[in-house]
């Protein structure tokens, strides 16, 4: 009796021993909701990376090394900012903010991977200014959107 006794005492044990696992798990899972602030916080920043990868193609005569570092940094900086959009869950009306500016992200992603090759080929940096000019009025009009 005394063995059954503790049996029926130990259930409810294991049922809080589980939701504390779940409760635990879930808070170290690293999701949490972008605010609309957080967001547009963001974006900020990502107007900020195109800037500054505007200005860097810009440069008048950069060492390899320096070109090959900038670029590393600055797509280190985009992928970071991605990574943040996707761990977070967006706040309601920011969606479409989000997924447009990820994408613009990839897209400056993939003209930052270009530039060390492109670098000395005055028409091919030419086209990538005004393809990251795109990405920074896209990036723009997203951020107003918020």
């Amino acid at each position: 009796m005394c063995h059954k006794a503790m049996s029926i005492n130990a259930r409810p044990n294991r049922v809080l021993i589980s939701l504390l696992w779940v409760v635990v798990l879930v808070g170290c899972s690293g999701t949490s909701t972008l605010s609309e602030e957080e967001v547009r916080s963001e974006m900020k920043s990502d107007l900020s990376l195109a800037a500054e990868t505007t200005l860097f193609i810009r440069q008048s005569r950069p060492t390899r090394r320096y070109i090959e570092g900038e670029a590393s940094y600055l797509r280190d900086e985009v992928k970071d900012s991605v990574k943040q959009f996707d761990k977070a869950l967006p706040e309601t009306g920011t969606e479409n903010s989000i997924n447009t500016c990820k994408t613009q992200l990839q897209l400056l992603d993939r003209e930052l991977s270009s530039v060390p090759v492109e670098m000395g080929n005055a028409d091919a940096l030419a086209a990538a200014k005004e393809r990251i000019s795109e990405i920074r009025n896209t990036l723009e009009k997203a951020s107003s959107a918020l």
